[in-house]
């Protein structure tokens, strides 16, 4: 994932066709003026949902 300020449902499809596309390791970048704001809870959120959907069922 190349833009932090991408939604975090985009991010969470980009890492899934990753993933299915034979990846087996997922770099992310955080949204780094949320960061900056210190809205951290944001920023977990973001990176947890990225994570959940990944172990999800398909």
């Amino acid at each position: 994932m190349a833009l932090g300020a991408m939604s975090t449902k985009s991010k969470a499809q980009e890492a899934d066709n990753s993933v299915l596309d034979g990846a087996d390791e997922i770099d992310m970048v955080i949204n780094i003026g949320v960061f900056k704001d210190k809205k951290f809870d944001i920023v977990k959120n973001d990176i947890a949902m990225v994570v959940k959907n990944l172990f999800r069922p398909l």
